[in-house]
């Protein structure tokens, strides 16, 4: 969608991508371990392939401040499958009953099941994907622009990637990147051709070809990449499959101290500083004071 700030377009969307499971095939194999496909069977599945004496844990992910992107791959998913919503006519909505049943499963994943890689807390983005390109951990939370950066990391890793385990209901996020001139940009002329350039089927093509990024264009998403790729395929499937896709948008007010503030609560809770409710309310307190509602 274009972006608007009071009545103006300002930016013109380029990128999307929801999020998957990667998950280490030969682990999976060795564990003897089918692919899982709702809540419960990937948490048998992760108590079988975890085995922390030999270095092996089921999932890796990151659950540190910054990025602050790390609450869109790592807890709303399972706010989403937990039968919740993030937002509800630009308003903070996270702390239903169903946020609440979402984020204690993912506190029975790290504190009950102990099923994810050590040092969360201060794991970014760049640590989670070498846990899983090391090759020793079987599971991890992904967009599809990671399906490059995997296969530069480790070109020999045996990876594949399926839809996000079922909850209540099937559920991902989705977030996306814009382009946008400056007013004080000094060849305007030759910015806005690229950036026409860049919205076209063909431009985005290139972009996404490179990238593993999704386009917005949809005649882009007609080229045969995105049907025949078997690791795009999957990201196609579950936009059009999941119950529900919750798009998370960037362009909020103060969106990454939006984000920061949800994961310093998802952390307090974690933690046993709050209960999962407390740290809910208050991040969805945060929110709705800085969205105006």
């Amino acid at each position: 969608m274009l972006q608007e700030y009071k009545g103006h377009i300002y930016g013109m969307p380029i990128t999307n991508g929801n999020i998957a499971m990667f998950y280490n095939k030969a682990l999976l194999e060795e564990a003897d371990v089918e692919v899982p496909t709702t809540w419960e069977e990937f948490v048998d599945a992760s108590i079988k392939l975890t085995d922390p004496e030999n270095n092996r844990y089921a999932l890796t992910g990151n659950l540190a401040v910054e990025p602050p992107t790390a609450v869109i791959y790592e807890v709303m998913p399972f706010i989403v499958q937990a039968g919740g919503k993030i937002l509800e006519d630009g308003k903070a909505v996270f702390n239903s009953p169903e946020g609440v049943k979402g984020l204690e499963f993912l506190n029975d994943l790290i504190n009950t099941h102990k099923i994810t890689t050590p040092g969360e807390f201060n794991a970014g983005e760049k640590e989670k994907r070498a846990n899983f390109s090391a090759g020793n951990v079987a599971f991890m939370f992904e967009g599809p622009w990671g399906v490059t950066i995997q296969k530069n990391l480790n070109p020999d890793l045996d990876f594949g990637i399926a839809p996000l385990p079922k909850g209540e209901q099937s559920g991902t996020t989705v977030q996306g990147s814009v382009l946008a001139l400056t007013s004080k940009g000094k060849n305007k002329e030759a910015a806005w051709k690229f950036l026409e350039f860049m919205g076209s089927a063909e431009g985005q093509l290139i972009w996404d070809k490179a990238t593993g990024f999704f386009p917005y264009n949809t005649k882009t998403m007609e080229d045969p990449l995105f049907k025949e790729d078997p690791y795009l395929s999957v990201f196609v499937d579950t936009f059009k499959n999941s119950d529900r896709v919750e798009v998370i948008d960037h362009y909020l007010p103060d969106a990454n101290d939006l984000k920061k503030e949800f994961t310093n609560e998802v952390q307090n809770y974690l933690s046993g500083r709050k209960s999962a409710q407390e740290a809910l309310d208050d991040a969805a307190s945060y929110w709705n004071e800085a969205l105006g509602k």
